[in-house]
Formats: C-alpha cells, structure tokens, sequence
C-alpha cells in the first residue's frame, strides 16, 4: 500500500489531457492519480485501452457492481468491450489497466485482499485467451491510499506492454 499527496488543485493539472500521459509502470498509472479529482470518488471501474507504449486510446466505463473480484466470476462485460473495440475502426488497444475506485464508507475492506490478488490472475488468463494483456488492476481509496495488483506480484518492474493492435 502506498499513500499519495493529491495534486489535483494545483494551478494547470487541470489541463492536463490523459492522452498526453504514458502508463508504463505502476508509479505512472499514480502520477496520473495524483493529478486526477475524480479517481477517488468514482464508484465504478474503468478499463483503459492502452498501446503498445503505453499510450491511452480509449476506455471501458463498467457498471459500479463491477471490478476485478467480479470479473473473476464472469467477465462477460470484458469480452463485451473487446468485441466493441475490435469492431471500430483501427481495432482495439491490446493492453488493458484496470482502475477500480473504493470509497471507505462502501468497502469492507477497502484494501486488496487474497481475493483480489487470486482475481487479477484469473482475469488475466481470461483475456490473454483473447488477445487482451491484463497489466494491472490499481485501487484507488478516499483515503488516497493505492495499491497496484502488478507490482504485488512484480515489486519495482515496468509493465510487460504488447505488440500493436490486433497483435498480442
């Protein structure tokens, strides 16, 4: 677990544009946290489809009953966006970062657990199974604590990103 200062209110974070930004590693997925006011608050996951360097192209917004624990069990939503993606034009990013928010007063508890950990390897094969690379699942509290599923199995490594689109 790591606790983080915001900087969200600091003069021209705001203008900052995510696509600007590169997630190549647990520490830049916290950068842009840092920086983001609604990562804490919101109460459902987003999946970001991410290239092979690590830029962010588009996104999955899942329903606030979703998450890695849930997708451990069905991951039909997933599938769902992957099909989606691959049928737009220029097909679909291969490598996905799963952003989970948890609010306090809504989780107990709010940190990872063996669960989590169990699930994040699970979905994972799931969507490698598809051509979808999994590189992490990073919890974000109102507490501004976080924790990244990645770096639990893999301390101090960069993401493992793939190939180009349609490619894994």
């Amino acid at each position: 677990m790591g606790i983080y200062v915001p900087l969200w209110d600091q003069p021209g974070v705001d203008d900052l544009d995510i696509t600007d930004h590169t997630f190549r590693s647990p520490d830049d997925v916290l950068a842009w946290g840092r920086r983001d006011s609604l990562v804490t608050w919101k109460t459902w996951p987003e999946v970001w489809h991410l290239d092979q360097d690590g830029v962010f192209h588009c996104y999955f917004k899942a329903s606030s009953g979703d998450g890695i624990r849930r997708w451990c069990d069905d991951a039909h939503h997933l599938h769902l966006s992957h099909y989606a993606g691959q049928q737009a034009d220029g097909g679909c990013a291969p490598n996905w970062l799963i952003i989970e928010s948890r609010q306090d007063h809504l989780y107990d508890p709010v940190a990872p657990t063996e669960q989590d950990a169990r699930a994040f390897g699970v979905v994972r094969e799931e969507m490698a199974r598809i051509g979808v690379n999994i590189v992490d699942c990073v919890i974000f509290d109102s507490s501004n604590r976080w924790w990244s599923m990645w770096a639990l199995e893999h301390p101090n490594e960069p993401y493992r990103l793939v190939g180009d689109f349609g490619e894994v």
